[in-house]
This record gives C-alpha cells, sequence and structure tokens, in this order.
C-alpha cells in the first residue's frame, strides 16, 4: 500500500503527471509528498497497534519506513503524532519507543499532538518531550506539531469532557499565545505546527467533545475570529 501510495502522489508520480494535469492544468506546479506520517495517536488506547504499545509500534515504524525509502530515497519519515497527556504520555512512549534497537535510523521526526488547557501546559508537554529526544541524542531532530486546537462553542470547566472549549474570543487569544509561544522559542525546533481543523463539520457530526467548533471557519464557510488571526501568524518567520 505505502509503495503504491509513493508511486502515485510521490515524486513523478502517477496523480501529477496523469490526473492532476488534466484537473488543475499546468499552474499551479505539482508539489509531491514527500513526509510521511506512520500512523496517528499511537499513544492512544483507542489507536494503539497493539498492547504494550511501542514495540508493536516501532516494528510498524520500520515496515514503513523500508517501504516508502525504497520508492522515493529522500522521503522523510514522520512519527504519528503522540498526544502528550494520556497514558502513557507522548514523553514516556517516546522513551520506551528509543530503547529499540536501531529504531532512531528509521523516522526523521517526531510529532506531537499537545493539546492544553492552558499555554503553561502546552510549553510542559512540548519540553518534556524534547527532553526525551535530547536524553537519546536528538538535539537537532525536528519536532512537528502536527495537531494543535481549541474549540470555539462556551467554554467548559477543566475536567469536562469540552475542556478544549474556549469561545470565540478565547480560541483566538488560544491560537495567538500558542503561536507566539512556539515562534518565541526557537531551541524546541519546532519546524511545522498545523492547526487542527480548517472548518467546522456539519451540525449534528460524530465527533470529539472540541472537535465541532474547532475549526477557524464555521461550516457556512464565514470566518471567526481566530482564521484572520492565524493567517497574519501564519506568514510570520
Amino acid at each position: 500500500f505505502l509503495a503504491k501510495a509513493v508511486n502515485r502522489y510521490g515524486p513523478g508520480g502517477t496523480y501529477w503527471s496523469q490526473v492532476y494535469q488534466k484537473q488543475i492544468g499546468q499552474e499551479p506546479k505539482p508539489k509531491p509528498i514527500r513526509a510521511w506520517q506512520i500512523w496517528n495517536e499511537p499513544n492512544l488506547a483507542k489507536f494503539q497497534v497493539q498492547r504494550p504499545p511501542a514495540r508493536p509500534y516501532a516494528r510498524l515504524l520500520r515496515i514503513s519506513h523500508n517501504a516508502i525509502v525504497r520508492e522515493d530515497r529522500k522521503a522523510r519519515i514522520l512519527l504519528g503524532g503522540l498526544v502528550g497527556l494520556t497514558q502513557p504520555s507522548a514523553w514516556n512512549f517516546l522513551a520506551r519507543l528509543y530503547r529499540v534497537h536501531g529504531i532512531k535510523r528509521k523516522f526523521d521526526a517526531v510529532a506531537l499532538h499537545p493539546y492544553a488547557y492552558d499555554l503553561k501546559q502546552l510549553r510542559v508537554e512540548i519540553r518534556a518531550v524534547r527532553a526525551v529526544m535530547r536524553h537519546h541524542g536528538e538535539r537537532r531532530t525536528p519536532l512537528w506539531l502536527t495537531e494543535l486546537g481549541w474549540g470555539s462553542e462556551p467554554p467548559s470547566c477543566r475536567h469536562c469532557a469540552n475542556w478544549l472549549n474556549r469561545g470565540l474570543k478565547g480560541q483566538k487569544r488560544m491560537l495567538s499565545g500558542a503561536f507566539r509561544t512556539v515562534l518565541k522559542h526557537r531551541s524546541w525546533r519546532v519546524k511545522r505546527l498545523f492547526w487542527f481543523r480548517w472548518r467546522d463539520p456539519k451540525p449534528g457530526s460524530p465527533g470529539c467533545g472540541f472537535c465541532s467548533s474547532a475549526g477557524l471557519l464555521r461550516y457556512d464557510g464565514s470566518p471567526k475570529p481566530a482564521y484572520r488571526k492565524f493567517r497574519r501568524l501564519a506568514r510570520a518567520r
């Protein structure tokens, strides 16, 4: 499956040479996929490959790496985004993963989903993951934040199911604070930061406690206050 995906969407892939040009034309130029993220939140119980999770995930990672780089030697392999505060935590899972012999050669970047009640907790999660990486000689390895977000529905308590909801103004405030925090701490070597959801799903769609309002746009496409802040901060260097 992975080999076929690279051959379709990677450099020189059939999608770009056959389908894309018919649908889009010559411009804009194709942007083949060069980074491949293996699995999603492997330290979260519902996404664990097997229990205990680290070694089975390492096997999946090794198989995936080998399949992808056979087709594209310059492809980058990214860990599945680790959830910060769960059992095991992102940093404990990562420490266990590093204990698997030779596994460091099978990925190029670590990914984190640092969902947090406040900015202090966000900093704690990122620093804890970075500490494990440094301990294992990975000081220069990039860190990608492949999910980050808060909802725009009315705020809820810290221990409620919807604890990531902040209201419209609060969502904008948390986005601004998180982005500025990451931009300020260059030593964290965060190379990519992805907001969790671009647009709210259709009302009534199933999802997590804050997922229905995590978008920067409402379902009808109208922008929220956080959207305008995102546009400004996404251009920051």
